[in-house]
Formats: structure tokens, C-alpha cells, sequence
């Protein structure tokens, strides 16, 4: 379930009516409930309470996501980047030029991935900018925040499946110009060289001058693969580094989105860092087309912006739930290689430091919001409202629901070891799509409304016997 904060809350049989919901007003104790309606002139009929086991969270932001690649997801796992796109995402993206075919897949994207619980996403279409519109009407039509990019390319691409510089540059501002001439209130326009590889330097420093024109983000691929890095700089000489490139074409700053960034060294990290640019980890991508293994640790330790992204197709699910999974995943892999590279060296063991459930979970929410540049991603006052309503007793749900017996205690003091026991409720029966709940599933001590997470300093951001005021109405949380 999810809601945004510029439509109407329509939550299947949850209500019977719809408010409208925009900034959180405040986060407070139910107890005060009567005091603040009364300090803020709202009406008692604007009170809308959540039954027992719903629950709000912040939405999923999806920072890297290839509209045209969801019907060729999981294919070709048995090749490396470079191939991987002669062979299927070249192909599949040319097909785009269909109007009728586009926008029956772009209409699936936005669909499919709301119900994964995305509210907002940052999406590559393909260079056709007439057909790339539809993904920015649906968006904006089904209540989803996006960052639309009509991608350029000008070289090392099919014939049938490029542009020349010219075009390219004058395509991209005609759809900045007809982007905001609609007014959308949900999506943005976003400069989208497809990456080093496929852009040549006449047209990288067109777009540098357009992002800066219109003041937009920029998004685009750093750094993804060893052989990709190669090419770039052979490509482009002159450039010590991949990360130089864009540098050089005045691609890179606050607005700026960079996925993978899986081969980028120190010196580059600070350029990053520097430029105030964030960086995208896809952690299921990089592992389907053995790109490498991103050091996340690394990047959180430096202060880079960081957000997640899915990266459909390469990336075989659309879910950023799972990609919070794999980024664990990924950086447990790199605690094992660590500790066993300082045994074969004879060296201290000195612990490397896996990322947190709660840290992907804040770079699937909070951390995506800041790389994005939106005011959402957590339910402090003053943000704007990009929740999902969560009922897991719903029809079909995907969680089972299992009842409670929790361990005996001696004294209050035990509160904290109860309440570990009692966050998980249910379990998922998990359909490779429908995975909304996983988070329950993770372990985040904050979702369920049957025990008292409030209780427990441990816990990061509960919602128990807490409410928000939104705009002129009310959630009371059981």
C-alpha cells in the first residue's frame, strides 16, 4: 500500500473515505493526541485510526532503474557488462520507437513497481524522447515521484539504436522543454548520458551546459566493470581517471546521480565527495554480471551521499526490499574475503565492518530522499508524506500470521530481550515479487503494532502508540 503526499490516500478497504495528505505536521505520543488537534484547529472527524497489525513505514526509493530493461530482467547472466548490452539491452531498448509497445511497458513499470512499494524512482528510458513522455504521464498519473531521462547516445551503439551529437542534444532539450511546459507535480526531467562508453566529449560537455542551464540532475554509470573503465579511457584520453571525464564536461555535482561506482579509487571517492554527487549501489546487478562487489562500508565511511537502486534489468528483481538484502549480502561477502585474506597473510585480524539491516533499510528510505534531493524518507516534522501503509492481515496476504507466546520475565529489566522476541510475527511466502513485508522478515524493530517497540531504546524509529498529524488530518497508530 502506498501513499504520497500530492494525492488522494486510497487504501482499498482500509477506509472508507479519502483525505488528502501533505507535510507531517508533527510525530508525537498519543497522549497528547486531544492537546494538539486542539493547538492546531483540527476536527476529530479528520482522526483516521489504523486497526491492530497496520503499520506506516517511510517509501522505498529507487535510485537506479532501467524502465525498458524490465522485460528482459535476469537474461543473460552468463555474460559481462559490455556484452550483456550488445546482446539484449541495445536490442530491447530500439523497440521503444513503438508507441504502442512503449507505453504498454512503461505503464508496467510504474505499476510494477509501486507494488513493490516504491514511491518514488529515478529511471533511464531510451533515446526516444516521444515515447520516453509516457513513462512521465504514468508516473505522474499513478502517484509515483520520478526522475525521467531520455538517454544519449552518440556512439559505440547500433546504428539503428543512436543519434548523432546534434540530435542527441537537441532531442534532450526539446524533452526538458515539453517535461516542464506539462507542469507535472511528481516529475522531474534528468540529463541521462548513458555513460562514458556511448557519449562522446562534444556531447558530454553539451549536456554539462544544459544541466547547468536548467538546473537538473544528472544521472549516469561510473566505474561498473574493469574492462568498461578501459575502454573509457581509451576513448577518452587525456583523462586520468574515468571519474575525470565528467568532471571535465562539468557533469558532476549536488544533482548529480552515479550508479555503481564499483571500480572507483580513492583519489575518484574524493571527487565524488567533493562535488557533493551520490552514488548508487546496485548490489544485485553488480553480482548477475560479476561487475565486482562495491565497498559500501567504504563509501559510508568517506560521507558520500549514498542511496540503492534496483538496476532492472541486469538487477532480476524490481524490489528495492531485495536490494536492501543483497547489499548485506554483499558486504557479509566482502567481512568473509577480508578475514580471509589477513589469514593467508599472517597479519592481526582486524574485523571488517558488514553494513546493518537498518543502515539498508535508511539508504532504501532516508538515504535515496538525500541523493535525490527530496524532502521525504522519514516521518520527521516538516517532510513531505511518501509512506506506505502496510496491513498485514490484508486479503492474499504475503505473510503469515502466527500468534505470539512470548518467554516468561522476572522483572521490567527484561523488556528489551522480549521485545527482540516478539518483532517477528509472521513469515513471508515469498513470490519473487510480492515482497513488501520482507522488511518484517529483516528484522526491522519497528513494524509491528503488537508488541511495544516504543519500550525499547533499540529501536531506530518505532511507531507504536505514536500519531501523525498530516496536513489537517490524523493517523492514530495502535
Amino acid at each position: 500500500m502506498w501513499i504520497n503526499s500530492s494525492h488522494n490516500l486510497v487504501p482499498g478497504n482500509l477506509f472508507s473515505s479519502d483525505f488528502m495528505i501533505n507535510q507531517v505536521i508533527f510525530f508525537d505520543h498519543q497522549s497528547r493526541l486531544q492537546q494538539l488537534l486542539q493547538e492546531h484547529e483540527i476536527d476529530q472527524e479528520n482522526v483516521h485510526q489504523l486497526t491492530n497489525g497496520q503499520f506506516l513505514m517511510p517509501g522505498l526509493v529507487d535510485c537506479h532503474f532501467h524502465s525498458p530493461q524490465l522485460s528482459i530482467q535476469a537474461l543473460g547472466t552468463d555474460l559481462g557488462l559490455l556484452d550483456w548490452l550488445d546482446t539484449y539491452t541495445f536490442p530491447a531498448e530500439e523497440g521503444f520507437s513503438s508507441v504502442e509497445f512503449a507505453r504498454n511497458a512503461h505503464e508496467k513499470t510504474v505499476k510494477r513497481t509501486l507494488r513493490c512499494g516504491t514511491t518514488a524512482a529515478a529511471y533511464y528510458s531510451t533515446i526516444h524522447r516521444e515515447t520516453t513522455m509516457f513513462l512521465c504521464d504514468f508516473a505522474e498519473n499513478l502517484g509515483q515521484r520520478a526522475f525521467v531521462g531520455k538517454v544519449n547516445m552518440d556512439m559505440k551503439a547500433p546504428d539503428s539504436y543512436r543519434e548523432t551529437t546534434e540530435e542527441s542534444l537537441a532531442e534532450t532539450a526539446r524533452f526538458i522543454k515539453d517535461v516542464l511546459e506539462r507542469k507535472y507535480s511528481l516529475v522531474t526531467p534528468v540529463i541521462t548520458p548513458r555513460f562514458a562508453v556511448s557519449c562522446s566529449k562534444p556531447l558530454l560537455d553539451g549536456l554539462g551546459r544544459m544541466a547547468k542551464e536548467y538546473n537538473l540532475p544528472v544521472q549516469t554509470h561510473l566505474n561498473e566493470t574493469t574492462e568498461e573503465r578501459k575502454l573509457v579511457l581509451e576513448l577518452h584520453p587525456g583523462n586520468a581517471t574515468y571519474t575525470e571525464v565528467y568532471d571535465n564536461a562539468n557533469l558532476l555535482g549536488p544533482k548529480t546521480i552515479l550508479a555503481h561506482c564499483i571500480q572507483s579509487n580513492d583519489n575518484e571517492i574524493d571527487i565524488i565527495k567533493t562535488r557533493g554527487c551520490g552514488v548508487i549501489h546496485c548490489s544485485c546487478s553488480n553480482i548477475t554480471l560479476r561487475s565486482g562487489v562495491m565497498d559500501l562500508r567504504k563509501f559510508l565511511n568517506y560521507g558520500v551521499k549514498l542511496g540503492l537502486g534496483t538496476d532492472v534489468g541486469a538487477g532480476y528483481t524490481p524490489s528495492i526490499l531485495s536490494a536492501m538484502r543483497h547489499s548485506v549480502d554483499a558486504s557479509n561477502i566482502l567481512a568473509i574475503k577480508h578475514a580471509q585474506q589477513q589469514v593467508q597473510n599472517g597479519h592481526p585480524r582486524i574485523p571488517y565492518e558488514p553494513i546493518t539491516i537498518s543502515e539498508a533499510f535508511r539508504l532504501a528510505t532516508l538515504g535515496g530522499s538525500e541523493v535525490l534531493g527530496l524532502n521525504c524518507g522519514n516521518f520527521e516534522s516538516g517532510r513531505e508524506f511518501d509512506a506506505l501503509l502496510i496491513d498485514p492481515n490484508t486479503s492474499n496476504s504475503p505473510l503469515d500470521i502466527f500468534l505470539l507466546i512470548k518467554p516468561k520475565t522476572s522483572s521490567r529489566n527484561s523488556s528489551t530481550q522480549e521485545m527482540k522476541t516478539t518483532w517477528l510475527p509472521c513469515t513471508l511466502k515469498h513470490d519473487g515479487y510480492c515482497d513488501l513485508y520482507t522488511l518484517v522478515h529483516l528484522q526491522i524493530p519497528v513494524l509491528h503494532g503488537a508488541g511495544r517497540p516504543s519500550e525499547c531504546s533499540e529501536s531506530p524509529a518505532a511507531l507504536t502508540d505514536v500519531y501523525c498529524i498530516i496536513t489537517y488530518s490524523v493517523v492514530v497508530i495502535p
